[in-house]
């Protein structure tokens, strides 16, 4: 193995122990249902996680159309959930996981570390996944790394699915 890859796989490696490790606990235990490659990396990162590790390289091909957030786009919403791993850190129960949960939190008010406090609504939750370091929820560490390779159309579908987790 040469060094590019040795890094890959170290990397890769790490990833998959933040996303599957809650803060409070030392045992490897997968939260939410990651993938064992990150979906929201390239098709040729991918395809270079999964000859270093061994594993099909997943195949996920779906063009999502929504412009403005609109409830038709709740199906296409859990899709960039579920591709991109977002389960690995905010649950869907309401059980307290490493980022908030997406249980209510559409129309709920969140306190913000440093005081202040939202009302979670669509341009809160675009924002914080853009940029999730400029409001932090308190009792939360700024642990996120901005999604801002989602297009538009992805932001207002996940959003869209957010809303429907009630």
């Amino acid at each position: 193995m040469h060094i590019p890859r040795l890094v890959l796989l170290i990397v890769t490696v790490v990833t998959m122990l933040a996303a599957c490790t809650s803060s409070d606990s030392p045992i490897f235990e997968p939260l939410g249902s990651s993938p064992p490659i990150p979906m929201a990396a390239s098709a040729e990162l991918q395809k270079e996680v999964g000859e270093v590790l061994g594993v099909p390289t997943p195949v996920v091909q779906r063009v999502i159309e929504c412009s403005e957030p609109h409830p038709d786009c709740a199906e296409d919403g859990e899709f960039v959930a579920e591709r991109n791993a977002c389960a690995a850190c905010h649950s869907i129960d309401g059980t307290k996981n490493i980022g908030p949960t997406w249980l209510g939190l559409f129309g709920r008010t969140e306190a913000m570390t440093g005081g202040g406090s939202i009302v979670v609504d669509d341009a809160y939750i675009a924002e914080s996944i853009r940029n999730p370091s400029l409001k932090i929820v308190a009792g939360y560490e700024n642990v996120m790394t901005p999604y801002d390779f989602l297009s538009d159309d992805e932001i207002n579908a996940l959003v869209e699915y957010i809303k429907t987790i009630q």
